[in-house]
């Protein structure tokens, strides 16, 4: 009888203890979705980024309060927002700067999702530098993924600390 209460104590707290080390290593990380609609002449972005760590960032970043998707939610956050991604974010195609407009946001459950748009890209897209150091003041260890399907091409960057940005070449 001892033995098997053993047993189980020794089980849960190794259950327990698993559980919580995953707690103090949580994974920082976002998505970001750049599509070229050639058709068009535009790149639609969506970011996908953890609500709380936009918070953390906002706050710490604009020194006020954040409640991002409450009732409390500052009556300039849109505004705030649309200075800090431009401040974390840029896009260089053919080797010169792309100007985007922030379209606006939404909340889905503990993510926002942020919307842009870059248009009248009329020349052919042979590279594309990203830079997204979002959330990496906060996070040290932060890394924003960017998936890029250009020109019918997918590919991928991971950027962290080290290598915010990257550049990546398209075939006609």
């Amino acid at each position: 009888m001892k033995n098997t209460t053993f047993k189980r104590l020794l089980v849960l707290l190794t259950i327990g203890f698993s559980l919580w080390s995953f707690k103090l290593h949580k994974q920082y990380f976002s998505l970001t979705k750049i599509y070229y609609k050639k058709n068009e002449k535009t790149l639609q972005i969506t970011m996908q980024v953890f609500t709380d760590d936009l918070e953390k960032s906002l706050t710490s970043k604009l020194n006020t309060h954040f409640e991002l998707n409450s009732k409390r939610e500052h009556p300039d956050t849109n505004t705030y927002l649309k200075t800090y991604i431009h401040e974390h974010f840029a896009l260089q195609i053919n080797g010169k700067s792309v100007p985007f407009r922030v379209l606006g946001k939404e909340y889905i459950k503990d993510e926002t999702y942020i919307y842009l748009e870059c248009k009248h890209i009329r020349k052919n897209i042979k590279d594309m530098e990203v830079r997204n150091d979002m959330i990496m003041e906060i996070y040290p260890e932060q890394e924003n993924i960017v998936k890029l399907n250009i020109n019918n091409q997918r590919k991928s960057l991971i950027l962290n600390i080290d290598n915010p940005s990257g550049k990546l070449t398209f075939k006609k």
